[in-house]
This record gives C-alpha cells, sequence and structure tokens, in this order.
C-alpha cells in the first residue's frame, strides 16, 4: 500500500504563522490527529476515489473544494463562537443608532465623516426601521489565529455573507467521502447551525407558516452558492424580477398569479434592493 505524503508536518511552515493541524514539533494537533492519520492510513489510489467522490456529490464545481477542514476544539470554539456572537451584537447595536437616534454621533464616539462620508450609508433608511429592531441577522468573520495562539477578526460580512452555501456543500460532500471518520470524532453538524437561522426567520413575522423566499445575489458562483442554500433550506430561489410590491406588500409573480411573501431571505447588498429610493447598480431592483 503507497501511504499519502501530503499530510507531513512541517512540509509547508511558514514563520510567523499559526499551523492548526502540527505543532512546532512537527506532530499533529490533538484535534487534528485522528484526522491526520486517518488520511495518511489511506492509499494514494484510495483517497483520489474519495476526492471523485466528493466532486460527484457536490452540485456545481465552480465552488471551492477543500478536503483538509481545520478542526477546533471545544474549548477553542467555545471562545470563538461567543466572541463572534459578541460582534454581531455589537455590529447590530451600532447600526440600530446610526440609523436612529445617532448617540454615537452626538457624544463624539464616531465622526459624522465616517458615517455620512460612506458611500455605502443609506441616508433614505435613516429612522425607517420602523418596528423591527434588527439589523444583523446573519454576520460571518475572517479569523486567524496568532503564533501566541489568540484568534483575531480580520473582517466582518454584515450584509451577504459569502461561502455560506461552499460551506454548506463542502461538509456534505466531506461526509459522505469519509464517514467513518466524521463519525468516530463526533464532529458538530452544520445542520445545526441552519436549523437555527430557519427560526429565526420563522420568529421575525407573527405570521404562521410564513412563506420565505430566498432572493440570489448574481450569478455563476455566487448563484451556484446560493442555489445550494435554497435547496438545503427549502426555500424558493428568485430573482429581483420574480417579485413586485402591490400597496406595501412584497409578491411573488408564480403562474397561478402573485403570492404574498412573509418573509425575504436576502442574498443581495442594501442598494441593489430598491430602483427608486437607493443608489442602484446595474439597474437592479423591485418595484
Amino acid at each position: 500500500m503507497t501511504l499519502m505524503t501530503n499530510l507531513q508536518c512541517g512540509s509547508a511552515r511558514r514563520e510567523g504563522h499559526f499551523d492548526e493541524s502540527c505543532t512546532q514539533n512537527g506532530e499533529f494537533r490533538k484535534n487534528f490527529e485522528p484526522f491526520g492519520g486517518y488520511l495518511n492510513s489511506l492509499s494514494t489510489e484510495e483517497f483520489q476515489r474519495r476526492i471523485l467522490q466528493i466532486r460527484h456529490h457536490r452540485a456545481s464545481d465552480r465552488l471551492p473544494l477543500d478536503p483538509v477542514p481545520v478542526f477546533y476544539n471545544a474549548e477553542d470554539w467555545s471562545v470563538l463562537s461567543k466572541g463572534i456572537t459578541q460582534r454581531a451584537r455589537l455590529w447590530n447595536a451600532l447600526l440600530q443608532d446610526i440609523y436612529g437616534p445617532q448617540n454615537v454621533i452626538s457624544k463624539g464616539i464616531l465622526p459624522q465623516s465616517l458615517v455620512f462620508g460612506n458611500p455605502r450609508f443609506l441616508k433614505s433608511l435613516w429612522k425607517a426601521q420602523g418596528e423591527f429592531s434588527r439589523y444583523v441577522y446573519l454576520s460571518a468573520a475572517d479569523v486567524f489565529r496568532a503564533p501566541s495562539g489568540e484568534f483575531y477578526v480580520k473582517s466582518d460580512f454584515l450584509q451577504a455573507p459569502p461561502r455560506i452555501g461552499s460551506a454548506l456543500e463542502n461538509r456534505l460532500a466531506m461526509v459522505r467521502a469519509f464517514p467513518e471518520i466524521f463519525k468516530e470524532m463526533k464532529t458538530d453538524r452544520v445542520a445545526l447551525f441552519f436549523k437555527g437561522f430557519r427560526d429565526a426567520l420563522l420568529h421575525t413575522t407573527p405570521v404562521k407558516n410564513p412563506r420565505i423566499v430566498l432572493i440570489s445575489q448574481g450569478t455563476g458562483k455566487l448563484r451556484d452558492e446560493d442555489a445550494e442554500l435554497a435547496r438545503y433550506l427549502s426555500y424558493p430561489l428568485v430573482e429581483t424580477e420574480d417579485l413586485t410590491i402591490r400597496g406595501g406588500i412584497l409578491y411573488l409573480k408564480t403562474l397561478a398569479g402573485l403570492v404574498r411573501v412573509d418573509v425575504l431571505f436576502r442574498r443581495l447588498e442594501d442598494d441593489f434592493c430598491d430602483p427608486l429610493e437607493l443608489s442602484v447598480r446595474g439597474g437592479e431592483g423591485t418595484s
């Protein structure tokens, strides 16, 4: 049997970077060791067969594929999840204030130029939130770990966080290709995240059994990702021209006529949504 040589510690180590899979002594880290040992036990031919299996199960070859995931233990994940949750709450509170009383400006916490000079600040939405108090329903962050072991956030994504559909498809394909090791390691299921998100969308409206649709953010890789999300969540995938507004109510155009939409899971950036009130790029939007 020819063993894989892809996963050798130290083969691609870079100074000043934290290696999530290997220690400085050239050994697999405890949280990565079961997976690394499992892959290294496969022959080259068997590993290639599993990769082909992953590609066969994926909906699109245009989405990125990473057959070697990063594993975090429960302690690290607790730190990460609490920190990212805190950041999402902070961003939501900040947006509530910026599009509301603007106390952060009047008290000098943020300079006016930083807010009003930002081309993404939507003046038409100031004090237009009404009865709703949440601006951030879904957020993501680019996170890295310093050599000290501490986590840092490089950037936040609050409008249409990328790679969610890609991460979902990647995990589903990986579990099909390597079911033994995922079962042995008892990794957290991504289904729990999407169940929580579905529940959150359901609680945004008092309507029982609401009609929820997902509006796509574009073409190519972006649409492939949205299609995977819509399929997994069982939501209709729509585009801006599939929707219309009548009497302040959003409707979906169907062959049987207009159907009311109760919740819109938006994968579009803000200024693509309204062709009348917001700055429009490329003529997109719903009216």
